[in-house]
């Protein structure tokens, strides 16, 4: 499954739109070698895509596409209010999530198929960055607002019954320090599993749900004598960042690293079956 266009268009903002739509993709994995050399057979076009869709994540049963886009009046270099629309792949049949944020980021499946979890905030109100759930038959979307904390990563453990995210409780990224936060899917309680010490950008369970990997760094700010930036508007500036990967036991909240060579505002995890 993937997000693309059968002819090349140019990444310039000042160039001609391309003809062709991009457009929603599926096709089976062969068992042997394709005349064409891509190893995929039956390829079909779901659906046609807005110019700015960049993100494509298909539910645990592969029935329904969740693509995140920018609107579609949005141009591929401009801005715009991020949509989360919901493709049927049989039909190609859509439906836009209704009350999500300004912005949004990448959806998160409950292993059901009937919640989707991302975060996402209000640009031009200047709300923190929330916890949003979406109810996938109906199509609307949720937010848990908590005003004095940033919290981010929402991921559902493999069995479904917690959700762990990231919070941020100084409500800022950059020089910030998180801790990983285990919440029951059902009644919402919520606990701090573990306090990282670092800026974390990314969460993922293990297969087992015995375990989270999370990613960050370790930020170290610079001020001048009064409390002042060393540039020219005020406030702290990162003066240096030692970027991690470890592991979080999700019994006893205990951090092991994995990596110390991972690069800063690591994004995108995943782990093996």
């Amino acid at each position: 499954m993937w997000i693309g266009r059968s002819a090349a268009a140019s990444p310039l903002c000042d160039a001609p739109p391309p003809r062709e739509p991009l457009g929603l993709y599926v096709a089976d994995v062969a068992d042997t070698e394709t005349p064409d050399g891509t190893g995929l057979t039956g390829v079909r076009r779901v659906a046609d895509l807005a110019p700015t869709a960049n993100l494509a994540v298909p539910s645990p049963d592969g029935r329904t596409v969740a693509v995140v886009d920018l609107g579609e009046n949005a141009g591929p270099c401009d801005g715009g209010t991020a949509r989360l629309v919901l493709f049927d792949v049989a039909t190609g049949a859509q439906s836009a999530v209704t009350g999500l944020t300004e912005r949004i980021g990448v959806p998160h499946w409950s292993p059901d198929g009937h919640t989707l979890a991302l975060d996402g905030d209000d640009f031009a109100t200047g709300q923190t960055r929330d916890v949003v759930l979406v109810d996938v038959p109906s199509a609307t979307a949720r937010r848990i607002v908590t005003a004095s904390s940033v919290e981010s990563s929402p991921v559902f453990s493999p069995d479904g019954r917690h959700l762990a995210f990231l919070r941020h409780d100084d409500g800022a990224r950059g020089l910030a320090s998180a801790s990983i936060v285990l919440a029951d899917a059902d009644s919402g309680l919520a606990r701090v599993l573990a306090l990282t010490g670092t800026d974390d950008e990314d969460l993922v369970w293990s297969r087992d749900g015995s375990q989270l990997v999370v990613a960050g760094a370790r930020i170290e700010p610079t001020c001048d004598g009064d409390g002042g930036s060393s540039g020219d508007d005020g406030g702290c500036d990162v003066a240096g960042a030692d970027p991690g990967v470890r592991t979080v036991d999700v019994a006893t909240g205990e951090l092991r690293s994995l990596s110390v060579t991972a690069a800063l505002l690591q994004s995108q995890l995943t782990v093996s079956p």
